[in-house]
């Protein structure tokens, strides 16, 4: 099991960041439901400690999560800028083109190969975000920092 944290960006430096709130991670929130300044992160249960009345991260936080902040905040990116329906279309796509136009992509029009390329660019996004979670084991200050990820990738 797991839940959806809202913190204060500026309170990751600190030992034991308050938690503004927590959710059911299959509950639909959205990220921006805190405003501005807040960091999601998806985190096991008992990275959560209540201090002084107040939820708080336990100062062991990153080992008790391991690699799930960062793996929760690689999907959220995923999904916010080439959602899974969006894939699965542009996959269709792809398909459509190969079986009109055979596989030797070199003798494609310009304009197949162009689109191609922008079909290519967008799982490339998700092969770089994918192993930028993979570079981070370890929750670094602020999993959701747009500094730890590649440049999104053009909608299609």
């Amino acid at each position: 099991m797991t839940m959806k944290v809202f913190v204060r960006t500026g309170d990751l430096s600190t030992d034991e960041p308050v938690v503004i709130a927590t959710y059911s991670d299959e509950s639909h929130v959205a990220d921006s439901a805190h405003g501005d300044g807040m960091s999601v992160l998806t985190l096991p249960p008992d990275a959560v400690a209540m201090h002084d009345g107040m939820p708080h991260l336990r100062k062991d936080w990153r080992d008790r999560a391991g690699p799930m902040p960062v793996a929760a905040e690689a999907k959220r990116r995923v999904e916010r800028e080439f959602p899974v329906d969006k894939q699965i279309d542009a996959l269709r796509e792809l398909i459509a083109l190969i079986l009109a136009n055979g596989t030797e992509s070199a003798k494609w029009p310009e304009g197949i190969r162009a689109r191609m390329a922008e079909i290519d660019e967008q799982f490339r996004f998700i092969d770089e975000i994918k192993q930028r979670a993979k570079d981070h084991p370890v929750a670094p200050l602020d999993p959701g920092s747009d500094k730890l990820w590649p440049r999104r990738a053009a909608r299609t």
